[in-house]
């Protein structure tokens, strides 16, 4: 593992826990990861950017639960969701089905349509200036249509 990480196959702050405890790699490591992921999608910023990824953010993130930050103007049943992707015991960790029934949701749909994100606004860093370059551009509700997914479809081992 440690070699992975160092050659930069794998970056600490996408790593469930568990696993840089050197525990067994699950589905729920990957919903971890995803929930990083999101995150960082929407805030424009790579998760622990200012940090070195080395031993010490990995203590931070197994003994202090630290997390990235997640923007306040975020809508709450997203930050919610974020948050129980981080959850540090994997088994609380959502499935994909309901992070696709959230991120399909009627609720969520309508909350993100009036927000547009000022990714400009975040402070400048090398690591973040390519996402920064780019606004979340929520068209106007009229160009938008519902988008449905197949969930039955999904196999799921």
């Amino acid at each position: 593992m440690d070699h992975v990480i160092a050659h930069g196959f794998r970056r600490p702050p996408y790593i469930a826990p568990e696993v840089l405890r050197r525990k067994p790699y699950t589905e729920k490591s990957d919903i971890y990861s995803l929930g990083i992921i999101i995150n960082t999608i929407i805030s424009g910023k790579l998760p622990f950017e200012d940090r070195s990824f080395d031993r010490f953010l990995m203590i931070e993130i197994c003994r202090d639960r630290k997390r990235p930050e997640i923007r306040d103007e975020i809508p709450s049943v997203l930050k919610d969701l974020i948050q129980k992707c981080w959850d540090e015991i994997p088994e609380n960790r959502p499935s994909i089905l309901d992070i696709i029934d959230v991120l399909t949701s009627e609720e969520l749909y309508f909350k993100m349509i009036n927000l547009q994100l000022d990714l400009s606004a975040l402070p400048s860093s090398s690591a973040s200036t390519k996402y920064k370059k780019q606004l979340l551009d929520v068209p106007d509700s009229s160009e938008l249509e519902p988008i449905q997914i197949a969930t039955d479809e999904i196999e799921i081992d």
